[in-house]
């Protein structure tokens, strides 16, 4: 072996081992504990009468449309029709909807709505007829959610209709009735079925008292809606409720101004409403929001891989400064991990965590620089493992030589 091939593998070796200093300081845990995101923190999205980009609110295959791209529920307007089925329509003149020539669907038999058409958002005329809350059920996923919005005197005939069809885990009653009357009616029932009494208002105790008979009732949902942007249940005095352990979640309705206190349907809307504890959003932007969740969901678990790896940094020799800001960097990832959390507030956490940990790397090269080297228990030990190394392959080569001229 000549002179030239010994000195280049004697050098890629130390080479490797010294690499590894840079990531000796991984040894000693700072102490906090798993922060990867659950799946009970993921946003959700109510499709606000299905795909209504496509096709005419409250239709078959707007419901569709919405699940297959991603929803994971819908919200319909429910009403009867004159020989009893409960049908997808607003509570509003049927010939607003349709060509229908009726003012309501009490008016008119299933089989004779058949005969007539829905109109698009426009008001235009469409091919699609009204549909049967019924079939919805049977052609939707078990695991897809319909929130229906019904007359609250139709409430015991929906409920025999979604016992008939076993769908209490996700078929929701949507009411603005008041809580008292609604936990009453529910706790009634021989089986628990799940309302939403929606509360509209800016008395903090009133949105108490309601969150308060919800939880006890078990909802899975709770909803608060306002015209004023800084209404008491957008606030984090209130708001604190939905991160209770067990607490309901809350459903915001973003596709109207006045319901969400002026907060637009779009990613800024999202990111202050989300960041204020609502974690189930009602959208008429479907496809902007199943794209928002799917990258808050890719933020969220960058941030805690990262904040997983920050962890475990060994800061024993790092300034007090540098110490502190990447303990507070983590403890803030932690703290948004651990609640609902907008998809800007995860990016901005990562940005600051991997500012933190590149500082520490900064400055260690910097000492070194300077003539005052870092050392420490891993460093030792790495050196005298590439002294060791060295001198092995040293001898290595001293006995091929040897053995060569043999």
């Amino acid at each position: 072996m000549s002179l030239k091939i010994k000195n280049m593998l004697i050098l890629l070796i130390a080479s490797a081992l010294i690499i590894s200093l840079s990531f000796s300081c991984l040894g000693a845990e700072m102490g906090f504990g798993g922060i990867i995101p659950g799946e009970e923190d993921r946003i959700m999205c109510i499709s606000y009468r299905g795909d209504t980009s496509l096709y005419p609110e409250n239709s078959l295959e707007g419901v569709l449309s919405a699940e297959e791209k991603g929803a994971d529920g819908v919200s319909v307007g429910v009403q009867k029709t004159s020989d009893g089925i409960y049908v997808l329509t607003e509570n509003k003149k049927l010939s607003a909807v349709s060509d229908a020539p009726y003012e309501s669907a009490e008016e008119i038999t299933y089989d004779e709505l058949q005969d007539y058409y829905l109109k698009d958002n426009t008001g235009a005329l469409t091919k699609y007829r009204m549909v049967s809350l019924s079939q919805t059920i049977s052609l939707t996923g078990e695991d897809f959610i319909i929130i229906a919005d019904i007359p609250w005197e139709e409430r015991d005939g929906i409920y025999d209709l979604i016992s008939h069809y076993g769908a209490f885990d996700r078929i929701i009653i949507r009411t603005d009735k008041g809580a008292s009357e609604v936990t009453e009616w529910t706790s009634s029932k021989s089986e628990k079925i799940n309302v939403i009494s929606v509360y509209k208002g800016n008395i903090i105790f009133s949105a108490i008292s309601n969150f308060n008979k919800m939880s006890e009732s078990s909802a899975p949902f709770v909803q608060y809606q306002s015209k004023n942007y800084f209404s008491v249940v957008y606030g984090g005095f209130f708001c604190k409720r939905f991160a209770a352990e067990g607490a309901p979640r809350a459903i915001a309705s973003m596709y109207d101004l006045d319901l969400s206190g002026q907060r637009t349907d779009s990613t800024e809307g999202w990111n202050e409403i989300i960041g204020a504890g609502y974690s189930v959003i009602e959208t008429n932007n479907l496809v902007s929001l199943v794209s928002y969740i799917d990258r808050h969901e890719k933020a969220g678990k960058a941030l805690g891989i990262l904040a997983e790896k920050a962890k475990k940094i060994d800061t024993a020799h790092c300034s007090q400064i540098q110490r502190e800001n990447l303990t507070d960097a983590v403890v803030y990832s932690t703290e948004l991990l651990d609640r609902v959390s907008g998809l800007d507030e995860l990016e901005s956490a990562h940005s600051s965590l991997l500012l933190a940990m590149n500082e520490l790397n900064i400055s260690q090269e910097d000492d070194t620089q300077k003539g005052h080297l870092n050392i420490t228990a891993g460093k030792i030990i790495a050196a005298l493992a590439v002294g060791a190394v060295i001198f092995a392959a040293q001898v290595f080569v001293y006995k091929m030589q040897k053995e060569r001229k043999r």
